[in-house]
C-alpha cells in the first residue's frame, strides 16, 4: 500500500539472503533488510518467542537492516527463525535459516616464477565444497626458515595471485588454505619454488658473451647502471680499445 504522501509498507531489499551458516561453539549472524516509509521496525522470533538481547542473542538494528547475532551453544540454536518487519502502513515477514556449516576442503595450487623476485600462485578450489568460498590464506617463507616466521596474505576474490618483493634466485616454500564463512581448511602440502634471478647481458662487438644472475635484489643504483645503455656503451668501448686503458 502506498499513499499520496509516499508512505509505503516494507519491501525486501533485492538480493536479501535467507540462509546463514554456523557451527556449534561459534557465532552466527542472521540479517534482514527492507525499506519502507516511514522506516521499519524489525522483530525476530524463534518459534513463538520474541527475541531480545540475552546471553545467546544480540540485536543490532539499523535504519533498514537488522542483524540477529546467535551464540550457537548447541544444535537447538540452529534452525528456523522469523524476521517480522513492520511500520504504520503494513508488515512483511519471512523465515530465516541458521544451518550447520562445514569448513572448506583443502584446495590445490600451482606455483611458478616468471619474473625476478616474484612467485605466481594459481589456486583451484575443491569441487566437493558445500559453502561458497570467501577467499584463501597464502603463506610463504624461505625454504630453510621456520613457519613461525612465515608471511601470509588473506585474499578476498579471485584465484590468481602474485607474491612480490622476494629475493632473487632463492627457494621459497608456499602453502595455501581455503576460507569460507565458517573458517579455514587444512593447509595444502608444501610446494618449493625457486624465484627467477635477474639476468644481465654484456655486449661485446655486437655479440652476447656473458650472462650472470643476482641472488638478491640489487640496490636501485646498481640495477639502473647494469641495465642501462651507459653500461653497454662503456663495455663495448673498452673491448674495442684495450690499449687506451693499459
Amino acid at each position: 500500500m502506498e499513499g499520496k504522501s509516499g508512505l509505503h509498507k516494507p519491501v525486501w531489499k533485492e538480493g536479501d539472503i535467507d540462509t546463514f551458516y554456523a557451527v556449534v561453539g561459534s557465532t552466527g549472524n542472521l540479517t534482514c533488510e527492507a525499506t519502507s516509509e516511514p522506516p521499519p521496525t524489525f522483530e525476530w522470533f524463534k518459534g513463538p518467542a520474541l527475541l531480545g538481547n540475552s546471553k545467546i542473542y544480540k540485536l543490532f538494528n539499523g535504519k533498514y537492516k537488522s542483524t540477529l547475532q546467535v551464540k550457537v551453544q548447541s544444535h537447538s540454536n540452529l534452525g528456523n527463525y522469523l524476521c517480522l518487519v513492520s511500520n504504520t502502513v503494513g508488515e512483511i515477514q519471512k523465515d530465516v535459516f541458521l544451518m550447520e556449516g562445514v569448513l572448506p576442503n583443502t584446495p590445490s595450487f600451482t606455483l611458478a616464477s616468471e619474473e625476478p623476485g616474484v612467485l605466481g600462485v594459481t589456486i583451484f578450489p575443491s569441487p566437493q565444497d558445500i559453502l561458497p568460498l570467501t577467499g584463501y590464506k597464502i603463506q610463504w617463507k624461505q625454504a630453510e626458515a621456520s613457519w613461525k616466521h612465515a608471511r601470509e596474505y588473506l585474499t578476498s576474490a579471485g584465484n590468481e595471485f602474485l607474491i612480490q618483493d622476494l629475493d632473487f634466485d632463492t627457494d621459497y616454500a608456499v602453502r595455501v588454505s581455503a576460507r569460507n564463512e565458517i573458517g579455514l581448511s587444512n593447509f595444502t602440502e608444501i610446494f618449493v619454488q625457486r624465484t627467477k634471478g635477474l639476468v644481465t647481458v654484456n655486449i661485446v662487438d655486437d655479440s652476447k658473451v656473458l650472462s650472470s644472475t643476482f641472488n638478491k635484489s640489487p640496490p636501485a643504483s646498481q640495477a639502473m647502471f647494469w641495465g642501462s645503455p651507459y653500461f653497454v656503451i662503456i663495455a663495448t668501448w673498452i673491448f674495442r680499445h684495450p690499449s687506451m686503458i693499459s
